[in-house]
Order: structure tokens, then C-alpha cells, then sequence
């Protein structure tokens, strides 16, 4: 059976004598299969066994996000692939796709699947796309809005943490 595993982030619920707390985690977990790794992990319990066995303060998984897929398979579907992987394959692949274009990773992952199966349609699907970008962003700032980026997404914080 070939070895694959998968990397997980996000935050965890804590009790500690100043009361609930969030803490940060970064965890590299073997699975079976990539395809269903993450829901997996999360319906086995093996992620939240692996937080409360390294953290006896652990109450429970708040966030989680997959990061990484690291997998001994000569090819992997692009879908399955983090941000890192699908760089790593544009790259290898030659093709014209840049990640700082890219906001989601689904949009990243579109435009390498089209930039490689037909690089005259990319060509002004990714104008397109950019000068999509350079409106919301436009009105997004006329708007006063703060755009929270990350490599995995954006995600909403609670406003307290009585609200987890």
C-alpha cells in the first residue's frame, strides 16, 4: 500500500484557569486514502485524539484546513492538491500560472487545468479574471473593506470567544 499523508491547520478550543482560549495547530497525519483524508481524520476522531494527547488542555477542533497532500503517486488529481503542490505542478508543467494571481484556490486550480489543456483560451480567461480582481479589490477599498488573505482562504473569526 503506497504511504500518504495529509497537513492539517486551524485552531482549537483550550480551558485554562483564565478561561476558553484559541490555539494554533499545524499537524502531518497518514492516511489511507487522499481522495477522503481530511473527513477521515475528522470522522474517526484521529485529529482531535492527536490535539488532546499533545495538548492536556484541548477541548475541541474549531477550525480545520487542508494544506497539504504529500502522496508517493506519480500524479494526483489537481483538485486534491494545496497551494504548494499546485505551484510546484504549473511550474513543472511550464505553464504561464502564477499563484500571487490568485485569491482562491479553486480559481488557482481552474487556471492550471485550462492553461494546460488549451493555453489560447487561458490567455484571455486570466484578463478576465485579473481585471475582475482589480474591480472587487476597487470596490472593496471605495467600500472600506479589509480583505483577509491566506494561502488556505479566508475565514471568519468570532467576535468573542463565548461565541465558540
Amino acid at each position: 500500500m503506497s504511504q500518504s499523508q495529509i497537513v492539517v491547520e486551524g485552531e482549537y478550543v483550550v480551558s485554562t484557569a483564565e478561561g476558553k482560549k484559541l490555539r494554533k495547530y499545524w499537524e502531518t497525519l497518514n492516511v489511507l486514502d487522499i481522495a477522503t483524508g481530511l473527513s477521515d481524520v475528522l470522522k474517526y476522531g484521529i485529529l482531535e485524539s492527536r490535539l488532546k494527547s499533545k495538548d492536556p488542555d484541548f477541548r475541541r477542533i474549531r477550525t480545520h484546513s487542508l494544506v497539504d497532500i504529500v502522496s508517493d503517486k506519480k500524479t494526483m488529481d489537481l483538485n486534491l492538491m494545496g497551494w504548494d503542490q499546485l505551484e510546484r505542478e504549473a511550474s513543472a508543467m511550464q505553464l504561464p500560472v502564477k499563484r500571487a494571481d490568485f485569491d482562491d484556490i479553486s480559481q488557482y486550480r481552474e487556471a492550471i487545468a485550462l492553461a494546460q489543456s488549451t493555453p489560447d483560451r487561458y490567455t484571455a480567461w486570466i484578463e478576465n479574471y485579473r481585471q475582475d480582481r482589480k474591480r472587487r479589490r476597487m470596490l472593496e477599498s471605495l467600500n472600506d473593506i479589509q480583505r483577509v488573505s491566506s494561502p488556505i482562504g479566508d475565514s471568519a473569526k468570532p467576535t468573542s470567544l463565548d461565541d465558540l
